[in-house]
């Protein structure tokens, strides 16, 4: 339980959480500059959503031009290393498709140090599912890609040499340990009651993720399956901030709407890829011409280039079977009400989830 649990009040709460959530973004600074390792810049990523997230807290506990300026640091950053990290997810892809990467992928998730993807397979067993026909235009798709990584790595050092030059990490962390000393001083006031708060925020991002349920059963509905990701993933990042006040509720509702967040995550990678590939393909196609003079040369790229968009849509459709699937398993065990039930105990200090076999998970309905 991170130690932020100690302050009752909502002011005292949130500067110690987002104290707690700034040292994992520096930690990772030296790896992204580096640029040797994908998975710091990924950490960096998912520490910076966190940190952004967990400024909600700081609501009426700061000057509003501070908390704003704090925020346009954060969200730019966080945007800047996001499109730098989605090249990174398409290039490991490629990688091990080619089975050239030499070591096993990390899936592209919201978690600290991404988990193995279960689905992974050894090098020789991924190189043989890609036919030789294929090789010379996924290699290519894989240049291009390497290219436009390196050109948006500038991006990322400009950011990072930004955020330093301005100073404004070390300022929040200066202000906040400020806070927390004169709160413990009994100089400032440790704010409101935070249940109250919590709960509000909690129900309305369930209530966001469920105005989506109409998307569940339309598996062409790529624009509703992503604000449905969006929306789990902030439900997901607010349940993590509250949950030292939540107990056993908590670990069991952010464990299950990350299972949720993830497998529309993989949903929208390939979203992504199925959108992506019939523009980088006629874009190849004019890139040959003009180097070539003639179209001869590109019929032997654009075998890869369809067969990979061909096995993308291909696996859109076992995606959304397991989307569907959760989601189908978390009707059966009547997850949503017992959301609703395990927020609701804020108001009541119990943060525990209703007698009705808590220990179950919705990966045990959909196996």
């Amino acid at each position: 339980m991170t130690t932020a649990s100690r302050f009752s009040g909502a002011c005292g709460y949130g500067a110690q959480v987002v104290l707690e959530r700034l040292a994992p973004l520096l930690r990772e600074v030296e790896g992204v500059r580096r640029n040797e390792d994908p998975e710091c810049l990924h950490r960096m990523r998912v520490a910076s959503r966190r940190l952004r997230s967990a400024l909600l807290l700081l609501e009426g506990c700061v000057p509003p031009e501070t908390l704003r300026s704090w925020r346009r640091a954060v969200r730019r950053l966080t945007r800047i290393l996001g499109e730098a990290r989605d090249l990174d997810v398409q290039i490991l892809f490629l990688e091990e498709l080619l089975g050239k990467s030499g070591t096993a992928t990390a899936s592209p998730s919201e978690e600290n140090g991404a988990a193995l993807d279960g689905a992974t397979k050894s090098r020789k067993d991924v190189a043989e599912t890609l036919p030789p026909e294929a090789l010379p235009g996924v290699e290519r798709l894989r240049l291009r890609l390497r290219t436009r990584r390196e050109r948006r790595q500038r991006s990322v050092l400009c950011a990072l040499d930004r955020l330093e030059r301005e100073g404004i990490v070390q300022r929040m962390g200066t202000v906040l340990r400020e806070m927390l000393v004169r709160m413990e001083l009994g100089e400032v006031d440790r704010g409101p009651s935070l249940r109250e708060p919590a709960f509000r925020l909690l129900s309305l991002r369930l209530e966001e993720t469920l105005a989506f349920a109409y998307v569940v059963d339309n598996p062409a509905d790529e624009e509703g399956h992503h604000a449905l990701r969006v929306a789990a993933k902030r439900l997901r990042y607010s349940l993590e901030l509250f949950a030292p006040l939540l107990g056993e509720a908590g670990d069991f509702l952010v464990k299950e709407i990350k299972v949720l967040q993830d497998r529309l995550g993989a949903l929208h990678d390939c979203d992504v890829w199925r959108s992506f590939l019939p523009a980088f393909i006629d874009a190849e196609r004019r890139r040959t011409l003009r180097y070539y003079g003639h179209g001869k040369a590109f019929p032997r790229l654009e075998k890869g280039l369809l067969f990979l968009l061909h096995r993308r849509d291909e696996e859109r459709e076992k995606l959304f079977a397991s989307f569907l699937a959760w989601w189908r398993g978390a009707e059966k065990k009547n997850f949503w009400q017992r959301c609703r039930e395990g927020i609701a105990s804020l108001l009541d200090d119990a943060g525990k989830l209703p007698a009705t076999d808590s220990s179950s998970s919705m990966e045990e309905v959909t196996e």
